[in-house]
């Protein structure tokens, strides 16, 4: 029977290294043994009983003298761990050679698959051992759970699952494990910007840029007329001939008058509608309520419209461009032409054996046209990755007759792609959220580019910072998670005296069943008010036209707003200061900034939900079952920063664990893209109906030239 003087066994230590640590560092590198955030394993040796359970949680059955036994034999290999390392400790100071080192790890692999052994674990080749452990691992405890974490990484990342990840490294030849290894964790610095620099290269130097206006088959189309490649472009035409005709004399008067900014051609556009009806004439456009409608209407490109100043491009340069477009109303045959000119590109995407980027995007309206076209602009011109002379489907520069056919051709752009970036827009389409989940499925990375308002705004960052750090907090059951909330918000309240609420009240505004998208809710109306109030409406409208937007409250902003879906709900379950705002709106001032912070509101919970919320945030593979989750980024410059890093494989990425399950994440999205269940029962169902047909599934491991998942099928 085990006494209290067995307890003495696992007193002993080494270089700060218990052995009860080092039984649990062992069981948790094989996936035996999955810790909880709040587990503190320097505690593990004060209780008899934690070890005791912790050691045979494989067999609660076994008798007090067949755990006496399993402890002695650990106990006894961890001692000669202890003397392998010391041995080698006393000489480090000398030259230690290649045969040296290779005895001092064939000893401790001995002693590390006994003790494995003893907790009915298969133990380890050599090669494996050499190169994710070996004796450097087991010189002091940061080291040894380092390396341990690192194959937790390793396993999730290539296999969604720590356990099996261990059976299939575990005696897999070097060439394997070294390629998928230094795959993710390079040994050095300097290999790692040697790999990274050899990658870089390959894009650089092998091939030209992709759209080179000298020498290029895709034929890049004109920004202004874009919208004639969507399928509704004969029911738009009218509306915007009309509108391109009202604003001709417009522009041709601003020209004149050299008017050099967009409010005084917004002034313009009223004055010109007032003088056509002093003298009874009313514009095939109709009446203008609103000169930001009429300028969408005329759908310019989104760079060279008159409301969008691009510092790129003087204003008189924007509204001679303009002028051109409106010269002559677009007919039949001009949108045969350019259709038939998107044809051709169709063709060139076609004949491409592969590319890098896919994009994924709704185009409805004229405006979707020109403002994802600015997006795809904007990030592959960026300097992050331009050197880089990336091959991606630009879907505005693409045409299909037929609905099916397109539909082929972007299942079959996905499956040339390397990576998927989804652009979020204003809503969720069928046809967007079925390309991400196809990506998945085939194990491409998927890219979640959701805009913020006001987001390069400096005066906006801490604001932003704040709604991270409420999205990343881990969940850990109901009342954790919300204490956590509540001391964010509390925090944030305390850096704002106007806004200030005491911790009890904030209690009172959102109750003990309020989750993370309350809590945004909350901030965005209280702390999002006080920063967007002051701001000039026209600043506002040039925002939100930036990113899509362009339907706007009228005369009537109350009614406006009200016909917007959810939007009432939005507003009243925000905090007191907001609604007082909505009831008492009597201004069309007022009725912009809360437009512009429903905005917010949509676009912030929206977000959360690809990171946190929806449970078909992470879609498994039929090829390997693992679950895969979305990169979430909030601006174009964040969307290239990941692209290239997942392009050039030099991701980082970041594990936890949770009562519930084990993901990782890559580091500085905090985004997770793995995603592991501790659930046993659906675990064994899942894989077990995975498996079925598959005689080989999950059982062939070896190097890859795509450097992709290591499987065979």
């Amino acid at each position: 029977m085990v006494n209290k003087e067995s307890d003495v066994i696992f007193k002993s230590d080494y270089l700060g290294i218990t052995y009860p640590e080092m039984v649990l560092q062992l069981k948790k590198f094989t996936g035996k043994w999955i810790p909880t955030e709040d587990f503190d394993s320097k505690k593990i040796d004060e209780d008899f009983l934690k070890i005791n359970n912790i050691l045979n949680s494989h067999n609660n059955d076994n008798s007090d003298e067949e755990i006496l036994r399993i402890k002695i034999n650990i106990d006894t290999e961890c001692k000669k761990i202890s003397d392998t390392v010391n041995d080698y400790l006393k000489t480090k100071d000398n030259d230690h050679d290649h045969d040296f080192e290779e005895a001092t790890n064939l000893k401790l692999l001995d002693s590390i698959n006994r003790c494995l052994l003893s907790l009915s674990i298969p133990p380890m080749g050599d090669t494996f051992f050499n190169k994710i452990l070996g004796h450097k691992a087991f010189l002091n405890y940061t080291e040894l759970s380092k390396a341990v974490v690192n194959f937790n990484i390793l396993s999730m990342y290539y296999f969604g699952d720590l356990e099996y990840g261990y059976t299939k490294f575990r005696n897999a030849p070097m060439e394997v494990v070294g390629k998928y290894y230094d795959e993710i964790f390079p040994q050095t610095e300097y290999q790692k910007s040697n790999l990274e620099e050899s990658r870089l290269n390959n894009f650089k130097h092998k091939r030209l840029p992709f759209i080179n206006k000298s020498n290029s088959d895709i034929i890049e189309l004109d920004g202004w007329n874009l919208w004639i490649l969507g399928y509704l472009a004969y029911a738009h035409l009218e509306t915007i001939n009309n509108a391109r005709e009202f604003l001709k004399p417009v522009i041709n008067e601003a020209i004149k008058s050299k008017i050099m900014d967009r409010v005084t051609f917004k002034k313009l556009v009223f004055s010109h509608d007032k003088s056509l009806k002093k003298r009874n004439e009313t514009p095939k456009y109709g009446v203008i309520s609103d000169p930001d409608k009429v300028i969408n209407d005329a759908s310019f490109d989104n760079d060279s419209s008159p409301l969008q100043l691009n510092n790129l491009l003087s204003y008189s340069k924007i509204l001679e461009n303009a002028q051109k477009v409106c010269e002559k109303p677009l007919e039949d045959i001009d949108i045969e032409e350019i259709r038939k000119k998107g044809r051709q590109n169709t063709a060139t995407y076609l004949s491409l054996k592969d590319i890098e980027v896919y994009i994924a995007t709704s185009m409805r309206s004229p405006v979707n046209f020109t403002t994802t076209a600015k997006f795809v602009r904007e990030l592959f011109e960026h300097e992050i990755i331009k050197e880089m002379n990336l091959r991606y489907f630009d879907p505005t520069q693409s045409y299909s007759h037929d609905r099916i056919d397109k539909g082929l051709i972007e299942c079959l752009m996905i499956k040339k792609a390397q990576v998927t970036i989804y652009n979020a827009q204003e809503s969720d389409t069928f046809g967007k959220d079925s390309e991400a989940a196809v990506s998945l499925s085939e194990r491409k990375d998927v890219v979640v580019y959701i805009a913020r308002i006001f987001g390069d705004t400096p005066k906006f960052e801490g604001f932003y910072r704040t709604i991270d750090d409420i999205m990343q907090l881990p969940f850990n059951g109901q009342t954790d998670t919300y204490n956590n909330i509540i001391s964010k918000l509390s925090d944030a309240s305390r850096t704002q005296p106007q806004v200030f609420i005491e911790t009890d009240q904030l209690k009172k505004i959102l109750p003990n069943q309020s989750g993370k998208s309350d809590a945004i809710k909350y901030f965005i109306g209280t702390f999002g008010y006080e920063l967007i109030k002051d701001l000039k409406i026209d600043d506002i409208k040039l925002e939100l036209q930036k990113l899509g937007y362009t339907s706007f409250p009228s005369s009537k902003p109350s009614s406006f707003l009200l016909q917007k879906t959810n939007l009432y709900a939005d507003l009243t379950a925000i905090p007191t200061r907001l609604k007082d705002t909505f009831d008492n709106l009597d201004n069309l001032d007022d009725s912009y900034r809360l437009w512009a912070l429903v905005i917010m509101i949509q676009l912030e919970t929206r977000a959360l939900v690809f990171q946190d919320g929806h449970p078909l945030s992470f879609q498994t593979s039929p090829f390997d079952g693992v679950a895969r989750g979305v990169i979430i980024t909030r601006s174009v410059l964040s969307t290239a920063e990941i692209l290239k890093k997942l392009l050039l494989r030099s991701t980082t990425y970041e594990i936890s664990y949770s009562k519930y399950a084990v993901l990782l994440r890559e580091i500085k999205s905090k985004s997770p893209v793995r995603v592991m269940t501790r659930e046993s029962s659906l675990s064994v169902a899942f894989w077990s109906k995975q498996e079925e047909g598959h005689s080989l599934f999950r059982y062939c491991l070896k190097p890859s030239k795509e450097n992709k998942c290591p499987f065979v099928h």
